[in-house]
């Protein structure tokens, strides 16, 4: 695919500008990569949200947030297709990349009180074909209804303003969902529980959950962290691969030993050495009531 080919689909939507500008104001997004070439299962695991991209009929995609479908009608047919999120008050702006040889292609959308609201698209053209895989930084001004976007990629930065297209309404809505549906997913992409645990992260008197999964063809052990709500259904799923230390070759004496919880406190004790003396990594995360996330609070090797 080229970026040509997905302009085609929007050439009679409203215009992009793109000028070259320097960025003074740095966002944090939350990026994940597609992980499965299964195109009936790219599914996207965020702190609040799981996104995924579901083929339709006609070879496009629609979009489902937290099981709550879209019809966006996404032409993306490129050699790897990620999401960025960034949460901005209680709304989320969410890219949609089709990334290939020689730049990508974003599609835009807001989403706010369950209404995605489309921006159009944008083509990023690589400006060094050889350091097209260089970090991609962005910059979010959101002004009335212009949405202003910088990115930047070694030491390149380039600026696109957007308008609002259009409000694509929710084609179905599903309330909730239950640690028995992600079990499933779980399964469905090889994955294995080897360790879980309950305790209260959040202090609000309920039982939350905590599982690490392991795929034989995997360097990393995803952990995932499920917040719950009264009625059992999920509340929040956080992920993060990299609390683990990955698979090191044949090693047999390393991994794991416990996960420890206690007034919203979680601590992960790990193996990291073979023999004797044992080395032992402790890495300790808490739950920030105040944005009801959770933050890397002490690290420390004994």
């Amino acid at each position: 695919m080229s970026c040509d080919r997905q302009n085609k689909k929007t050439s009679n939507e409203r215009k992009v500008n793109q000028t070259n500008s320097i960025q003074k104001e740095n966002e944090t997004f939350i990026l994940q990569k597609q992980l499965s070439k299964n195109k009936d299962n790219f599914k996207y695991f965020f702190p609040e949200f799981v996104y995924q991209l579901i083929p339709t009929e006609s070879s496009l995609f629609d979009l489902s947030i937290n099981e709550n479908v879209y019809k966006t009608d996404l032409l993306l047919d490129s050699a790897s297709i990620n999401i960025w999120d960034l949460k901005k008050s209680k709304n989320h702006l969410i890219l949609i990349e089709g990334n290939d040889y020689y730049g990508s292609v974003f599609y835009v959308y807001y989403y706010h009180n369950n209404v995605l609201t489309y921006y159009g698209t944008f083509n990023h053209i690589a400006k060094e074909i050889e350091k097209r895989n260089g970090e991609k930084v962005f910059s979010i001004d959101l002004k009335e209804e212009t949405l202003n976007i910088s990115l930047s990629q070694n030491n390149k930065n380039s600026k696109y303003n957007l308008q609002p297209i259009k409000d694509i309404p929710p084609l179905s809505i599903k309330d909730t969902m239950n640690t028995s549906e992600l079990k499933e997913e779980w399964k469905k992409e090889n994955f294995e529980i080897i360790k879980e645990k309950t305790a209260d992260i959040n202090l609000d008197g309920l039982e939350d959950e905590i599982y690490v999964l392991w795929n034989a063809t995997k360097k990393t052990f995803p952990v995932y962290i499920i917040l719950q709500k009264n009625n059992s259904s999920v509340d929040k799923v956080i992920m993060n691969e990299n609390i683990l230390s990955p698979v090191l070759g044949n090693s047999t004496g390393t991994g794991l030993i416990d996960i420890v919880c206690k007034n919203g406190y979680i601590t992960f004790e790990e193996n990291i050495s073979e023999g004797s003396p044992s080395q032992n990594k402790y890495i300790t995360f808490f739950y920030n009531k105040n944005d009801a996330h959770i933050y890397l609070h002490k690290y420390g090797i004994i």
